[in-house]
This record gives structure tokens, sequence and C-alpha cells, in this order.
């Protein structure tokens, strides 16, 4: 798995699992829940006053928010016998942002939003998915990612059996207590630590890595860190292309590397793209050569310009929410290299629509990616076209 972070500032609000409720513990009383707009499934009375609270904290850009919505509806429907309990879904977005989403991904609970912000901040929220389960007292009960929150557990939530009811948050604070952390610069608190370090001008590492997972930080010009990958996957990062475009070495196929890049002079994220990429190619004994081939693609062009989504969000990204690739304020050609790599055909952008969209493309198999483009008035046609490709060789 592939956890991507566009900047420093963003690490903690984008990485899945983070759980940051400092100062709030099960057995609190919980804070004020703060609603600006009810969107979906409102409920005809909508006081929480005495209500048994399953509370999801979500937002439509985060893939594995998006992920959780099966189970969370499951939950739902197991429980909706009981007037006394209310499952929640709540973001911080506008409803106008949320309303599409809401279009593809079915929600069984009650949708909400708060656009002020102020039930996120009273929950010390600062990673999503978290969920949360609040008693008919206000006595907060649970905190956890969605995923985990078993039937098993809401019945002994509902129950009175607190006992039951581990805090994730307890048990990382007891761990924490125990065992002090020691950054490492193979970490990202390392690499943060490194970009504050205003002595340290430039440096460059890179090692081969035995790592499970891949990592990676991508905060250019200044810093870029990547963790576990291979070389396709680590050009492809910086050249913004499918691994399908590129080959590498035989000799370097299946290995893995961990780098490390600081750069705090540079202002220009292409040169220091181009200073990453020379710095590997050095230290490997590599050099990067292109050819052009003729292959088939799918091309994709606009059909019925009024069933696109403009985009309603301030900053963009993919999100993997594992049958779906959740694109936010994307052209269609920047979503072309994760569509690529996750369904492995070549796509080509006929469009010439430029403007940023909103999407969220099933890539389960080829059908179900192009019905999902129909459905926003995208047409996708097979074609033969040609395409550069680059090798990394010996």
């Amino acid at each position: 798995m592939k956890i991507t972070v566009q900047a420093i500032l963003l690490i903690f609000s984008l990485i899945h699992l983070s759980f940051a409720q400092e100062g709030l513990l099960v057995g609190d009383k919980a804070p004020e829940i703060v609603i600006t707009d009810w969107i979906e499934n409102v409920p005809d009375a909508q006081s929480l006053e005495g209500k048994y609270i399953i509370k999801d904290f979500w937002a439509t850009w985060c893939g594995p928010c998006l992920k959780a919505v099966p189970h969370f509806n499951e939950l739902k429907e197991r429980f909706s016998d009981r007037e006394d309990v209310i499952f929640i879904s709540i973001s911080d977005e506008k409803p106008l942002k949320i309303q599409p989403t809401l279009k593809r991904v079915p929600f069984k609970s009650v949708v909400v939003t708060d656009q002020s912000k102020k039930s996120m901040n009273n929950f010390k929220i600062t990673g999503i998915p978290v969920t949360v389960m609040i008693d008919n007292k206000g006595i907060l009960r649970w905190v956890g990612e969605p995923a985990a929150l078993k039937e098993e557990q809401v019945e002994d939530f509902l129950a009175g059996k607190i006992g039951a009811l581990p805090s994730k948050m307890q048990e990382l604070k007891a761990q924490k207590a125990e065992k002090p952390a020691l950054r490492s610069p193979w970490t990202f608190g390392g690499m943060v630590d490194k970009v504050k370090d205003k002595d340290l001008i430039y440096d460059f590492q890179i090692y081969t890595s035995e790592r499970d997972e891949i990592l990676q930080l991508k905060a250019l010009p200044s810093a870029f860190m990547i963790l576990g990958d291979n070389l396709e996957g680590i050009f492809s990062s910086l050249m913004e292309v499918s691994v399908l475009s590129l080959d590498v070495d035989e000799a370097f196929k299946g290995k893995s590397f961990d780098i490390n890049y600081i750069n705090q002079t540079e202002k220009e994220e292409a040169k220091a793209v181009e200073d990453i990429k020379r710095n590997i190619l050095k230290s490997l004994g590599l050099s990067l050569q292109m050819e052009t081939r003729e292959i088939e693609a799918y091309r994709l062009s606009i059909k019925e310009k009024s069933k696109l989504v403009p985009s309603q969000s301030s900053q963009g990204g993919i999100s993997d929410a594992d049958d779906k690739l959740i694109f936010t304020r994307s052209t269609l050609q920047e979503t072309l290299p994760a569509l690529e790599d996750a369904l492995g055909i070549y796509l080509d952008d006929g469009s010439q629509w430029d403007d940023p969209l909103d999407l969220i493309i099933q890539i389960t198999s080829l059908e179900d990616m192009v019905q999902s483009f129909e459905s926003y008035g995208i047409a996708v046609k097979k074609v033969k076209v040609k395409r550069d490709f680059f090798l990394l060789k010996k």
C-alpha cells in the first residue's frame, strides 16, 4: 500500500488511522456536537439529547472514509429498530461538495456537516476516518476507526458495559508512556525534523530497503521522501507518469529503496525533481532513455458537459477507497497515471478539458471504469496512439 502525503503540513490530516484525541478519553463528558446542515436521511426530530450517538468523522476526498461506509451502513441497519440510537456521518465540507458523493456512494446514516469546523476542533480530530460512541448521558464511550467497530461492541455500548469498550487512544497513550518514541531519519517525523533544521541546507541519501509497505512524503521543492518503493514507483511519482510507461534494467527489478532528499535553497519544483533523478541515476549507475512506441489505449472525450462535476475543493489529491479512486480537484489528464496503474491499461486524454473536476471512479474492472466515466458524460474509446516510454538502463 502506498500512502502519499503531498505537503508536510498535511501529514497528520491525511494519513489513514490517525488518532489525535489528546486530552479526550473514554469516560469523559463528550464535547458539543455542532451541526450547521442536515443533508441526507434527516430525522423528523433533530435533537440529540438523550440519544445514543454513533458518529463518524469523514470527508468526500478521503478514500478510507468511503471504504468504511458499507460497514457503517450495516451497523445502522442492524440497530434501525432502536429509536434512541442515531448513526451520524459528519463532515466539515459544504453541502454542495457532499451531495455529488451521496449520489454515487449510498449512506444509510444521517449525513450532516459542520461548516464552522467546531465539532472537529471540539473532539480534537486531526485524522480521519474516526468514529466515536456517546451514550445517552453524553459520556464518550468509544473512540476508534469505523472498520474496528463491531456489532458486539455496539450491543455492549447500548447495554452500558463500558468495560468491554477499550479506547484506542488510551492504548496508544499507554504504549507511549511505556516506551518513549525515538525519531529516525527514516520516518515522517524524522523528515519533518530535517526540514525544520535551518542548518541542514541540502541532503540526499539512498539505501536498499526491506520494508513491507510503501510510504511517501512529497513536499517539493524542499523535501521528498519515499520508503520501500521500487524504481518504477519512485520515477512514476517524480515524473507523474504511470509505471506502465517505465522499463527498468533487469538487475534492479524487484529491488526496493529508501530515499531522503532535502533542498532548502531550490524554489522550483521541476528543478528539484531533476536533481533527485540525477542523484538516483548517478548513485545506481543508471541512465534514463526515452523511446516512442505505438500502443492501444482507451481515449477519454467529453460527451455531455452537463454531467461533469466541477470541483468544489480548494486542494487536489487522489485517495484509494479499495474498489474506487477518489479524485479531488483533478484534471482528466491528472487521473490517468493512477488509473493506468490500478487497471493495467493505457489511457489517453482526448478531452481538451483542463478545468479541475471531482470524480469517483470504480477500478474493479475496465467495464466498471468505463461506466463511471460515462456517468460523468465522459466517453471511453479504444484507439491507437504513440506514447513516450522511459527506460532506466545500466
